[in-house]
């Protein structure tokens, strides 16, 4: 039964191993919960061809949207392809072309016309090192045209051996002391022996078990690559060897014994075919310019909608999208104010055509008046309390004849010669009297009452009694009484105080 096809799935890829007789494919895809295998299977050859299974399987098992976005990678088995590593001399000023790799390391026994190849740079040990990979050209084009005829249009072709140690390092990783050293993979009939130099493969061994066992087939894969790796890249000699597949304690011993070498073994299980182009799916990288792929040469030049960044301009269109919300935001807000300052601009016609000095001298007038203003609101007489409050304070047989207020305002400007101030209240007055003798406490009783009134208190606190007249009248004798309210002196007063304090 099938793997039910998730709903949201991005990144498919399809891998694709041909082995010798067999091919196995896996298509996998990224979901929300991690990646899924969507399609997989193997099928024997038996004689038929391989491009044309494989096109077949495609058609069948994908539709023309998931061909279309589906990258497949196609992996060649170890003994269909050709690779090894070179250090070219520093003195060449430009990097050879791949016919001139393959004439200086086929050595005359691999026709660059019939081979397709490509080539990795990278430096090892600051030397520049390449590595090429090469298969037959008859082979390679058989198996794009089948992917093309299938409607594939992202494929790369690559050796399995240059896949497999990153699915290996899954499992176990060497050393970090280890810089050079074989990785060996073991299987039923044999295995793989790998040297990796700075995580890099740069070459690999196919070994089968003989009637000397697996150990010694093991050990002499082992010291060909050794010698190999101190002939041609200039090694001083290997970190170790790491084991990994069917392998049991007694093999890892006798392999130690053979090579005299450090020996790290993890035991994991056989990958199958099946299992090898599932991982092949989930290792190969999206983009596939910095490594080995052998349809580059096969390629047509990309056209200019390939070549189209639409990655890039989705993302500056995303940007831009962003950046204009910011700016409208703050158009808006510039705007606002705008409209905010024209309003106020409007409400004070009078500023149009005066300069910013003309204004600041006028600002400077007009608070020296307010100032002026708050000063004598804060410090005036209201003399109409003192008219509702005062008469209601006569004897019933008195009246106020006269009331003269005077409150002076001092000068706003500051002088060094003081102003004096006409401050006064004076209260002038009717009584009449049955008997003189009796009038002067009734006057004096009004005068005690109006030193206790409040604001006389606040203001003319000094109350005195100026002048008492006598006069006769027709119904009897009046008293004449004038009464007189000033403020207290400050400079008096302090004089006074400090009379009475020497005087103690």
């Amino acid at each position: 039964m099938p793997p039910t096809k998730p709903r949201i799935q991005w990144r498919r890829t399809l891998g694709v191993y041909l082995a010798d007789g067999r091919l196995a494919m896996s298509q996998t895809a990224r979901t929300c919960a991690g990646r899924k295998t969507l399609h997989g299977g193997q099928q024997d050859l038996a004689g038929r061809n391989a491009a044309e299974v494989l096109s077949e399987w495609i058609q069948a098992n994908l539709s023309e949207a998931e061909r279309r976005k589906t990258r497949v990678c196609l992996a060649l088995g170890a003994e269909q392809t050709f690779f090894t590593t070179r250090v070219m001399a520093e003195q060449q000023e430009e990097a050879p072309t791949t016919e001139q790799l393959l004439e200086a390391c086929g050595q005359g026994t691999l026709d660059p016309s019939a081979a397709v190849a490509d080539f990795v740079q990278f430096k090892l040990a600051g030397q520049a090192v390449y590595s090429i990979a090469a298969c037959r050209k008859s082979l390679a084009e058989e198996l794009i045209g089948a992917l093309r005829d299938a409607g594939v249009v992202n494929a790369c072709l690559v050796p399995a051996p240059w896949l497999i140690p990153r699915i290996a390092g899954r499992s176990v990783r060497p050393p970090r002391s280890w810089k050079t050293f074989v990785l060996v993979l073991v299987q039923q009939a044999g295995g793989l022996a790998v040297l990796m130099a700075d995580n890099r493969p740069v070459l690999w061994r196919r070994f089968k078990v003989g009637q000397d066992g697996l150990a010694r087939g093991i050990a002499s894969a082992v010291r060909h690559i050794e010698v190999y790796a101190a002939q041609r890249l200039g090694s001083k000699g290997l970190s170790g060897v790491l084991l990994q597949g069917r392998v049991c304690k007694e093999l890892a011993e006798h392999v130690q014994v053979e090579t005299k070498l450090e020996i790290r073994s993890c035991p994991t299980d056989v990958l199958s075919d099946e299992d090898c182009a599932r991982a092949f799916a989930e290792t190969i990288g999206k983009d596939q310019s910095e490594g080995l792929d052998l349809f580059r040469a096969l390629r047509p030049p990309p056209s200019l909608r390939q070549l189209f960044p639409r990655k890039l301009v989705v993302a500056l269109a995303g940007m831009l999208g962003v950046m204009a919300l910011v700016l409208g935001n703050a158009s808006g807000d510039l705007e606002a104010n705008r409209v905010r300052l024209r309003r106020q601009c409007e409400e004070h016609k009078w500023a149009i055509g005066k300069s910013s000095t003309e204004i600041n001298k006028e600002k400077e007038t007009l608070l020296r008046e307010v100032s002026a203003v708050q000063k004598f609101l804060s410090t005036r007489v209201v003399w109409s309390d003192y008219l509702r409050d005062l008469p209601t304070r006569l004897p019933t047989n008195a009246c106020l004849t006269n009331v003269t207020g005077v409150y002076e305002m001092q000068e706003a400007a500051g002088k060094k010669i003081e102003r004096k101030t006409s401050r006064s209240l004076t209260l002038r007055g009717l009584a009449q009297f049955a008997d003189r003798g009796k009038a002067p406490k009734e006057i004096d009783a009004f005068l005690e009452s109006l030193r206790e009134v409040d604001m006389l208190k606040r203001d003319f606190p000094d109350v005195s009694m100026a002048e008492v007249r006598w006069r006769k009248d027709v119904g009897g004798d009046t008293a004449v009484f004038t009464i007189v309210a000033l403020p207290i002196n400050k400079k008096t007063r302090s004089a006074d105080m400090d009379k009475a304090g020497g005087s103690e």
